[in-house]
């Protein structure tokens, strides 16, 4: 069988270890994931009986090999789950007292916390088990100040920064495992029915924002962390962007190390495998971390509608509003702060998490089984017209010379025969943003780059030539590395007038781009087709969308604007059904589709068994009878 054992080997990297990070909105479902992915075995799954006949459709025939292959060949083996959140509560651990109190006071600053004093007592008592059955008024907030809020963590913490072999191993995993989530668990209880008032920076609309406490508290932690190292502190010093994912890392380290130690004492083909997922992770900069380190790395994106998110956090409107204008930043360039939607497009998998009501998760622990096989056994089964059509969408987005953001779409026939592809962009026969510079523009002004408008108009050329001004004053101009300055002239426009428009836009949106195509081109119709999106659509292209009959938008980045309540559903009928995309996509697509040599020849080096040599003999036994 030395063959078979061949054939293993090929596989062998991908079943010793695999790297699993969570990322999607608040209340999308990531816990949800992450202790589907915890269950001791499969039995333990919510999945239903597969089929050996009387299939309904490929789907079937698809799960019953995925779960034949996963139960039959005993692939799964539990995953042990880091905590972002509780990692990045640690750091409040290590602290003192009063570290954290100036911190509380300084969020009051922001917002009106009420009983602000009582709420830091709360917090002690929530946080050290000797306070437990004390009155809070008997807590002393100055004598305690100084003290350590657990001395236990700042020494696990110190022997995870100078892990080595250590003798302590399973306590530190134990601990930023277990312990920490049940403190962060009672710090949140403490904070999470409390609603905290902040304003816009235009205070003359006085326009209030409600968060809820407690996730804005760990938001802003994780913020300052990847800002300044330092949880209480917001000062930007570049580098330490990724201090929680080194924790995170280190974390991750360990349990490999331990996961060695068991298999090499116990000899265990089970404890070979490790398992290890984060959840999660809503940061781009610390997805690329792990990216970049491991090869078994994949993001898993949970999505789920609007409505059931906002039904699982109990949250009201306004507080649900804010809480997406925290985890969708305006302002990209701030890469240290949460940004759902940069995660979102970097994504390898996407999961849906629909509304259950009996707390049975079929749905979502079939998408995870599969996506778990296809790790471990690429080419097990073949993508689905979904995904074959949306990583078209992905692939063409590429085009794209946009430079804020590249979006991809398709649209197909209802049977998912493509009939045309678009990409954010310019008009054919005009410069794409990424080809046109501020220097350039200073240099030259050529009509073949620029438009009459940006050549004539005075106001917009004493704005380029501020820029350019700017540009060779600047400090830092070593940096660019010689890059050229692309502008966005959306940006510079609605500078001159004060405004934040998206009329002004150069492109075509992706989608409006791909309808064109059909009718510059004299396509067929599309009329009950499909419209597949890397973003969700505007409510422009969703306009453009329901005129043209589609029935079916398929999108990725489910942040809630309008389209769907406003554009798309009017009345009862002829509505475009809005479809969150689940599957692969990207370099996970090409990672999890393509198999490593055919499948024919693989079980058959597999098994020793030869179909066709077998037929031959069968052929030779019956010659003489024919």
């Amino acid at each position: 069988m030395k063959k078979a054992e061949a054939v293993k080997n090929l596989y062998s990297q991908r079943d010793t270890f695999i790297l699993i990070g969570l990322t999607g909105r608040t209340g999308s479902g990531c816990t949800t994931v992450a202790d589907i992915l915890s269950k001791e075995s499969m039995d333990r799954l919510d999945l239903r009986s597969y089929k050996t006949c009387d299939y309904n459709d490929a789907d079937e025939r698809k799960y019953s090999i995925i779960y034949r292959y996963m139960k039959e060949g005993k692939k799964w083996k539990k995953f042990t789950v880091i905590e972002a959140s509780s990692v990045i509560f640690s750091f409040i651990l290590e602290g003192t007292y009063n570290d954290l109190f100036d911190f509380i006071s300084q969020v009051g600053k922001k917002g009106e916390i009420k009983e602000i004093d009582n709420l830091k007592k709360k917090i002690v008592k929530a946080l050290d088990d000797k306070y437990r059955d004390k009155e809070l008024k008997n807590i002393k907030l100055d004598k305690i100040g100084k003290q350590y809020i657990d001395e236990k963590a700042k020494k696990i913490i110190e022997s995870l920064n100078n892990f080595d072999n250590s003798k302590n191993i399973k306590k530190i995993i134990d601990y930023f495992t277990v312990t920490l989530k049940q403190k962060k668990n009672k710090f949140r209880d403490v904070l999470k029915n409390r609603v905290i008032e902040n304003v816009t920076d235009n205070k003359e609309q006085g326009e209030e924002k409600l968060y809820n406490l407690y996730t804005y508290f760990m938001q802003m932690v994780g913020n300052n962390i990847r800002s300044s190292g330092k949880y209480y502190e917001e000062e930007e010093i570049f580098g330490k962007e990724i201090t929680v994912a080194e924790r995170i890392n280190k974390l991750v380290n360990a349990i490999k190390e331990y996961e060695k130690e068991i298999n090499d004492n116990n000899n265990s083909v089970n404890h070979e495998r490790t398992r290890i997922c984060i959840d999660a992770l809503r940061n781009s900069i610390e997805i690329q971390y792990f990216r970049d380190r491991y090869r078994a790395f994949y993001v898993f994106a949970v999505n789920t509608e609007n409505e059931d998110r906002q039904n699982r956090l109990q949250l009201n409107k306004k507080e649900m509003q804010t809480l997406d204008e925290i985890e969708y930043p305006h302002n990209n360039t701030v890469f240290y702060h949460q940004n759902i939607q940069a995660c979102l497009e970097i994504s390898d998998i996407y999961l849906y998490n629909p509304h259950v009501s009996n707390y049975k998760y079929y749905e979502l622990s079939e998408q995870i089984i599969k996506y778990i096989a296809l790790i471990l056994q690429p080419g097990l089964v073949a993508p689905t017209s979904i995904e074959r059509c949306m990583q078209l969408a992905f692939n063409a987005k590429y085009n794209s010379g946009c430079l804020s953001r590249q979006v991809g779409a398709v649209v197909t026939g209802d049977d998912f025969a493509i009939r045309s592809v678009g990409w954010n962009d310019v008009p054919k026969g005009q410069i794409p943003c990424n080809l046109r510079c501020v220097e350039d523009y200073c240099r030259n002004k050529d009509d073949e780059t620029f438009s009459e408008y940006e050549l004539n108009n005075e106001l917009f050329y004493e704005a380029m030539q501020s820029i350019n001004d700017a540009l060779k004053q600047s400090s830092d101009k070593q940096n660019k590395s010689g890059k050229y300055y692309a502008y966005c002239f959306k940006d510079i426009y609605n500078g001159l007038k004060n405004q934040k428009n998206q009329v002004y836009t150069r492109a075509l949106h992706a989608e409006e781009n791909a309808f064109l195509q059909i009718a510059k081109y004299g396509g067929s119709e599309i009329m009950g087709g499909k419209l597949f999106t890397t973003s969700s659509p505007c409510e422009l292209c969703s306009k453009k969308a329901y005129q043209l009959g589609i029935k079916e938008i398929y999108y990725i980045d489910p942040y809630p604007g309008i389209s769907k309540s406003h554009i798309l559903s009017f009345g009862k009928n002829d509505n475009p059904k809005m479809i969150l995309f689940q599957g692969a996509i990207g370099n996970a697509y090409i990672s999890l589709y393509a198999p490593r040599m055919p499948y024919k020849d693989e079980i058959a080096l597999i098994t020793g068994v030869e179909s066709g040599d077998i037929a031959e003999e069968i052929y030779k036994k019956h010659k003489d009878d024919r």
